[in-house]
């Protein structure tokens, strides 16, 4: 019981700090200069930068489930030995 509380209160602090972390940035400069004058395209080829956000979460929620899967495995395989 006194494991479950602990590791919720960690879950908790890890979430109140990242959130903390991703609101203290600053917003991006001004380019600065006409936007409708010619020139170099934008670095990167206009990709989406907001798209590395959705892969993290993905990659974690597997990351999860993996471990979840292998628990419980090596759970059920100290039952059938026992």
């Amino acid at each position: 019981m006194k494991k479950n509380k602990i590791i919720r209160c960690f879950l908790v602090l890890i979430i109140v700090l990242t959130a903390v972390g991703l609101f203290a940035g600053d917003g991006p400069p001004d380019p600065g200069g006409d936007p409708e004058v010619g020139g170099d395209p934008p670095l990167g080829g206009g990709a989406p930068l907001y798209g590395g956000i959705e892969v993290l979460c993905v990659l974690g929620a597997l990351y999860v489930f993996y471990k979840i899967y292998h628990l419980y495995k090596n759970k059920k395989e100290i039952e059938m030995e026992q």
